[in-house]
């Protein structure tokens, strides 16, 4: 059993999330601030690839994120960053990888390379099938961040760092993969133990601490 995932638990504070389908049909009404839109909901990328095309916005959709991977948006590098990995999308998708691979590099190589879009491309690499690709996205991610800020999840509010889940999924994709771990992964567990006594207390997060050393993580 894999360790749980941090959005699998309920927090009263969330609000309800707006209605995905609306979100897909704002991100075509309003080119320029892509960025804005999708900021908080990556995940729903490879949903909104699928809406377009089941709902005659392919080409449109296309299109738009064409022009803001060369031209930008009201956030030039977000926009561009984030238009780079819809296309790459699209191409897997559609199972045209040699293009994907393009649009990957062509996002790699841009010199404004923000992390968030690095989290996001490994996200999506792993919802589509791709692990190892993926972490390829993650250990940019985790470079991009710094040491400093990984090493603030150690603490005992480490859990509301922003990059807790990100930083978990990379040492779960390692974790599966079978990659030794290393000091990130070992932050990330102790991000998680802290954040499962938050929600779920003392015994669950010894459950969490002990699967993970019995399947992956040594002592020390």
């Amino acid at each position: 059993m894999d360790p749980v995932d941090p959005d699998d638990l309920d927090d009263p504070d969330d609000e309800a999330d707006d209605d995905p389908a609306e979100i897909y049909e704002e991100i075509l009404a309003s080119p320029g601030v892509v960025f804005e839109l999708l900021a908080g909901n990556d995940l729903l990328l490879s949903d909104a690839i699928r809406h377009w095309m089941d709902t005659g916005a392919r080409d449109r959709a296309v299109r738009l994120f064409t022009e803001l991977a060369e031209d930008g948006g009201r956030y030039v590098d977000r926009d561009r960053g984030y238009a780079r990995v819809v296309l790459a999308l699209f191409a897997i998708i559609e199972n045209r990888p040699a293009e994907a691979d393009q649009q990957l590099a062509a996002l790699a190589a841009d010199p404004d390379l923000d992390a968030d879009e690095c989290r996001i491309a490994a996200e999506q690499l792993t919802a589509n099938g791709d692990p190892r690709g993926a972490l390829e996205w993650y250990d940019r991610h985790v470079a991009l961040i710094g040491p400093e800020r990984i090493a603030a999840m150690t603490g005992p509010d480490g859990w509301k760092e922003a990059l807790t889940t990100a930083v978990l999924g990379r040492s779960q994709l390692r974790r599966k993969l079978r990659v030794p771990p290393d000091a990130t992964d070992r932050i990330a567990v102790a991000a998680q133990v802290q954040l499962i006594r938050r929600f779920k207390g003392d015994e669950a997060a010894k459950r969490t601490q002990e699967r993970w050393s019995s399947g992956w993580m040594p002592e020390g």
